[in-house]
């Protein structure tokens, strides 16, 4: 399902299947409740959404939330490069980039910046290619005509850029990537790309030793979460959250996060990417 509150994809939900608030409630909470949480005023516990969804008979896997971006007017082009990137396929998603079909279907300015970003991430995943995937991102930013602040895409790209120049060992362009991906994000008009943007930007400083950064970056992120009712990339960050409270000897933040971190993976069978 695409990009939406849970409060709203709930609601969506009971209407499509013809069910009253009432209905809904029984046996789980009160109905005033039910009209809280569809009007994304109150988060639902753990417990309280799993009986939503098994009353609504919908699968947690349908509500991961992401965005991805079109590189072509032609559907089945954007769909093999969306399965290839989220199946992590990145030698084929570079082959599949470097088609002459697909570079004669791009036909403009923000299809060229996708385009781009996606060649980055190719490179940088399936060749170890540096110098060129840090070509492509920064091609990626300045490739549209009119970027604005707000631009999803721009801010992806530097947020690669970032993590690239950390394997560079260039610690103070890292830095400054880092700032600007994710300054002034949450007076954004939310997109669940932007907790990707936060959980990389907490693991870039993870990376460079600044645990003390990365723990405000993640901070900063379940705030960010919680305002606006996603659940995307929390169980990955929770157990960032838990690495970096076990390097300072917080135990107690550390067990918190790994409750956390179990509790949000049950929930929404988040892939968590120990390899950090």
């Amino acid at each position: 399902m695409t990009n939406k509150k849970l409060g709203t994809l709930i609601k969506d939900l009971r209407i499509k299947k013809h069910i009253s608030q009432r209905e809904l409630s029984y046996g789980i909470c009160t109905q005033p409740l039910i009209s809280e949480i569809e009007n994304s005023r109150y988060i639902p516990n753990g417990i309280i959404l799993l009986k939503l969804f098994k009353k609504l008979n919908i699968s947690l896997d349908e509500i991961t939330l992401n965005s991805d971006f079109e590189i072509s007017d032609k559907k089945d082009l954007n769909l093999k490069l969306n399965a290839l990137c989220n199946e992590h396929e990145y030698e084929k998603m570079y082959e599949f980039l470097n088609n002459k079909k697909t570079i004669l279907s791009i036909n403009n300015d923000f299809k060229e910046q996708a385009y781009y970003y996606y060649l980055g991430i190719s490179l940088l995943q399936a060749k170890n290619d540096l110098v060129n995937s840090i070509i492509n991102f920064k091609l990626s930013i300045s490739s549209r005509i009119n970027l604005k602040s707000s631009d999803t895409l721009v801010r992806l790209a530097e947020i690669s850029l970032a993590y690239v120049y950390i394997l560079k060992k260039q610690n103070k362009i890292t830095n400054y990537y880092i700032k600007k991906s994710i300054n002034g994000i949450n007076k954004l008009s939310f997109t669940n790309n932007y907790n990707i943007i936060y959980y990389l930007a907490a693991l870039s400083k993870y990376k460079l030793g600044d645990y003390k950064e990365s723990i405000k970056i993640i901070n900063q992120f379940i705030d960010f979460a919680k305002i606006n009712d996603s659940h995307y990339m929390l169980s990955n960050t929770y157990y960032l959250l838990s690495i970096v409270a076990s390097i300072n000897g917080e135990q107690d933040i550390f067990i918190k996060a790994n409750n956390y971190q179990s509790m949000l993976n049950s929930l929404f069978k988040e892939k968590i990417f120990r390899n950090i």
